[in-house]
C-alpha cells in the first residue's frame, strides 16, 4: 500500500512530494476506478478520494471499518455569482450500509456512529476546497449533532455535507444523513474546525 500522508497540493492534481495517489491495491482503490459524479474536477474528486484512503486505511482504527465502507457517490463544486474563488463552495454526497457493527442493542444506527461519519464527511467539502490550511481537512473543534429518527440495521445512509464558511484560521461545514429507502432524516450536524497549520502532533 502507498504511504498516504495527507498534505495536498490541489494546484497539479496530485499530492506534494514524496506522495502518491490511490493506486491499484490500495484500500479504497474502488473509488478512484468508479469515479463520483458531479461537478467537481477529476482533481479534487481525486484529492479527496486520496485523503479519505488515508484516513481510513487501517481498519483497527476507531470506526476504521466503517469508515473504509463508505463510498463517495457525488462531489459538486460552485463559484460564488460574482466568480470569486475565496468563496466557492462545496457538497459532498457519500453512501454506507448500516451494518452490525454500527447498531446499538436496539437494532438500530448507534449516536456516535452517526456522530463520527458526521465528523468525516463534513470534513470532506473542505478537502475539495484543499489549499496550504485546509489540505489535510483541519481538526474538529466542535461538533454539534441533532438526532432525528432511528436507521436500521440494513438500511443505506446517504450522507449529505456541505461547505458553509471557510477562512484563515476556522471552517465550518454542515451534513445531514438520510434513509434513503425511506427519504426519512436520520441526523444532522455542524462541524467547526480549526486549522492545523503549524501544530506539531508528533509533539503533543
Amino acid at each position: 500500500m502507498s504511504n498516504l500522508n495527507v498534505n495536498w497540493n490541489l494546484a497539479d492534481a496530485s499530492p506534494t512530494a514524496g506522495q502518491t495517489l490511490p493506486q491499484e491495491g490500495d484500500l479504497g482503490y474502488r473509488y478512484a476506478a468508479d469515479m463520483p459524479e458531479g461537478t467537481a474536477s477529476e482533481a479534487e474528486k481525486q484529492v479527496l478520494i486520496a485523503a479519505l484512503v488515508n484516513w481510513m486505511r487501517k481498519a483497527s482504527w476507531f470506526a476504521g471499518s466503517i469508515g473504509q465502507r463508505l463510498k463517495v457517490v457525488r462531489v459538486d463544486t460552485s463559484s460564488s455569482p460574482d466568480g470569486n474563488q475565496k468563496r466557492k463552495t462545496a457538497e459532498v454526497e457519500c453512501e454506507v450500509a448500516v451494518e452490525e457493527d454500527m447498531i446499538n442493542a436496539f437494532g438500530t444506527l448507534h449516536g456516535g456512529c452517526s456522530g463520527f461519519l458526521i465528523d468525516v464527511c463534513t470534513t470532506l467539502p473542505l478537502i475539495v476546497l484543499s489549499d496550504e490550511k485546509w489540505g489535510s481537512g483541519g481538526i474538529t473543534q466542535g461538533l454539534n449533532v441533532v438526532f432525528h429518527s432511528p436507521a436500521l440495521a440494513g438500511s443505506t445512509l446517504q450522507i449529505k455535507s456541505s461547505s458553509v464558511a471557510v477562512g484563515g484560521r476556522s471552517a465550518t461545514a454542515r451534513c445531514e444523513i438520510w434513509d434513503k429507502k425511506r427519504q426519512a432524516l436520520i441526523a444532522s450536524g455542524t462541524n467547526i474546525k480549526m486549522s492545523h497549520t503549524g501544530l506539531a502532533l508528533n509533539k503533543l
